[in-house]
């Protein structure tokens, strides 16, 4: 009888830890995922619930940010610079297509400062844009960048190209970067 009761207590208190130890491991499990959910701004520049710019986006993430900021632009042609500075990483930025959402600079200033796209950030994506005269460098899925001379700048870091055309006819891809084009 002393056994039996044994063993019963002791199912009860490994049933009962059991429990505990299954809940706080969801409950932190729960709390791991709501750490890695990630924002979306929307860049859309007919709609006034949104950002009208692609730089306005990006100026809005938090400095130091460490979640993933998904950046959605909707279809069209934006004629504006856009820079990611250093200290926001983690930015999705993700168009409706190559050569649906373009995003166009004309400057023609040194190599340094007239690029359509620039990003000096770690963990930077960006997908379904086409960059016109300009600058592409970070993590590019389905990008589409024209240019004639110096189409794309791919100085430092290490950077991945998957699907992407880029086009121009004098040293159109140049730097000091470690990069894969697929």
């Amino acid at each position: 009888i002393i056994c039996v009761r044994q063993m019963k207590i002791t199912s009860i208190v490994w049933q009962f830890t059991l429990l505990i130890t299954s809940t706080t491991f969801c409950t932190c499990l729960q709390l791991k995922n709501e750490e890695h959910q990630s924002t979306t701004y929307d860049v859309d520049p007919t709609c006034n619930t949104s950002f009208p710019t692609i730089q306005e986006a990006i100026d809005s993430v938090p400095p130091r940010n460490h979640h993933w900021i998904n950046i959605s632009v909707k279809t069209g042609v934006y004629k504006e610079q856009v820079k990611i500075p250093r200290d926001k990483p983690f930015i999705y930025l993700k168009g409706e297509g190559i050569g649906k959402t373009v995003l166009v600079w004309g400057a023609h200033d040194s190599m340094l400062t007239s690029p359509t796209f620039a990003s000096m950030a770690d963990n930077i994506v960006v997908s379904g844009i086409t960059f016109q005269s300009g600058d592409a460098s970070g993590g590019c899925k389905n990008l589409r960048s024209l240019g004639y001379q110096d189409t794309l700048l791919d100085d430092k870091g290490r950077h991945f190209f998957k699907r992407c055309a880029i086009e121009g006819a004098v040293d159109f891809i140049f730097g000091a970067a470690q990069s894969i084009y697929e």
